[in-house]
């Protein structure tokens, strides 16, 4: 019966004899395995992805799924070079080398921290194959294939095995073969555990270096970025990507020398027919405004329709024309897209401090009583006049009739605190549409109740312009 046995169970003196062994020398014959130099390419393709992925951080900021793909590789070239250092290592620090050797009573397999042995008695047969220069023993069903370096020691065991082993004796181990001196893995299984909690914790020292390094690279691209485009919109934009970065304070240092001059600029570029009052509550406002991290004005836009279609009726009798109701003139269902229109031209009104998010205007529904905003108040009511609007579909016109309406605005700025609003009021009867001429396609954009309101809108954006002094 063959036990593998535990080098470091064996006594010192049989340890001693068997380290002797592993040597060239008389009355035996020993090959010793190389070191395979599939273990250095593994630690060299380890290396190469370690260094490939700190160079992949100075690229853009890696996605999550980004981060871990390089984490899983960098797992497994990790567990390639624990598992590859190891052998390295092993191979040459081991007192007991990986060899095989054979003397005239035993076949021994010789592996660091184990040994096997066979009487030469308990081997059926040893023949060499040249063609992959290894030796074959055999040992009832087992076979074990021993490297080769030089054929003459390998016909040296061939031409003699049968001589040594009618003549072989009681072996070195034989008295070994016992169950306390037998070699269990447990500590083999530690060591594969030990590897792979290093290869573990290696993989997240190395990709968690990598991110950070990663985003510390981006943090400044994206700054040189920044600093080029040099915006109050690139600095958020920049601060939004890297709210921890390395230059938020320049950033907000930046975003400073913009708002800081909110009020000033204001003053230096008003036009001289603007309202004084206007002009005053506006300098408050965009004083508050740049002392305000958000930089917002908050605009509330209310719709109040007092229509008659009585009113249509009248003008039917009265012209002889199809008029169309006031739900096709001023339709209750486009009220948020007329909402939106006014907001956008009053944003527009304001465009040299809006742009680029200097300050930002935001419509909402409930106003804050603490920050600067703006309501605005408009109502539609019935006028007693219509509407001539040409529309050509299929190279052919057709001509529409729409009832007229009256807009009556009421406006007011808050700077959010104690300071008196300013107040004004804006009534405008839009001129009649006869010139107008359309093509069916464009009904959609260019359809009589938005051609209508634009030119309400636009008319009360131009007033509130005069007002301000942001006037052309």
């Amino acid at each position: 019966m063959n036990t593998k046995l535990s080098f470091a169970k064996l006594p010192q003196e049989i340890r001693n004899k068997l380290l002797i062994l592993q040597r060239r020398g008389d009355e035996r014959i020993v090959f010793s395995a190389k070191l395979s130099i599939l273990y250095w390419v593994g630690l060299a393709a380890a290396v190469v992805w370690f260094i490939y992925l700190f160079a992949a951080t100075q690229n853009i900021l890696w996605e999550d799924w980004m981060f871990w793909l390089f984490a899983g590789l960098t797992f497994i070239a990790a567990l390639i070079l624990v598992f590859c250092a190891f052998k390295i290592l092993k191979f040459y620090a081991a007192k007991l080398k990986n060899t095989y050797v054979f003397t005239r009573d035993e076949f021994l397999i010789l592996d660091s921290d184990s040994v096997e042995a066979w009487n030469l008695k308990q081997l059926e047969a040893v023949r060499y194959l040249e063609d992959t220069k290894r030796l074959e023993v055999w040992s009832g069903e087992r076979q074990i294939f021993v490297p080769v370096s030089f054929e003459k020691e390998a016909h040296e065991i061939v031409d003699a095995f049968d001589g040594w082993k009618a003549n072989a004796n009681k072996g070195l181990l034989e008295d070994f073969q016992k169950t306390e001196f037998a070699y269990k893995p447990a500590k083999s299984v530690l060591l594969y555990v030990g590897g792979l909690a290093a290869a573990l914790i290696l993989t997240g020292v190395l990709s968690f270096t990598a991110q950070k390094l990663n985003r510390n690279s981006d943090d400044r691209l994206i700054w040189e970025q920044t600093l080029r485009e040099n915006t109050i919109e690139s600095y958020e934009k920049y601060k939004s990507a890297h709210p921890n970065g390395a230059f938020v304070a320049e950033a907000d240092a930046k975003i400073g020398e913009f708002v800081g001059k909110l009020k000033t600029d204001y003053e230096a570029t008003v036009k001289k027919d603007s309202n004084p009052d206007a002009v005053r509550i506006f300098s408050s406002v965009l004083d508050k405004v740049s002392k305000n991290p958000d930089r917002k004005i908050y605009v509330k836009v209310t719709e109040k329709r007092e229509l008659d279609d009585a009113v249509v009726e009248k003008l039917k009798n009265e012209y002889r024309l199809s008029v169309y109701p006031y739900y096709s003139a001023i339709p209750a269902n486009l009220e948020e897209d007329r909402k939106n229109k006014l907001f956008g031209d009053i944003r527009q009104v304001f465009y040299k401090f809006a742009k680029n998010n200097l300050v930002n205007f935001e419509r909402v529904n409930d106003l804050p009583n603490d920050k600067p905003s703006i309501e605005i108040n408009y109502t539609s009511k019935s006028e007693e006049m219509f509407y001539t609007f040409f529309m050509t579909a299929n190279g052919s016109g057709q001509t529409s009739y729409y009832p007229g309406a009256r807009y009556l605005f009421n406006f007011s700025m808050k700077t959010g605190d104690s300071e008196a609003p300013f107040e004004t009021q804006f009534d405008i009867l839009p001129p009649r549409l006869k010139s107008s001429t359309f093509n069916e396609k464009d009904a959609v954009n260019y359809g009589f109740e938005k051609i209508f309101f634009a030119t309400v809108s636009e008319s009360y954006g131009a007033f509130l312009a005069q007002q301000f002094g942001l006037g052309n």
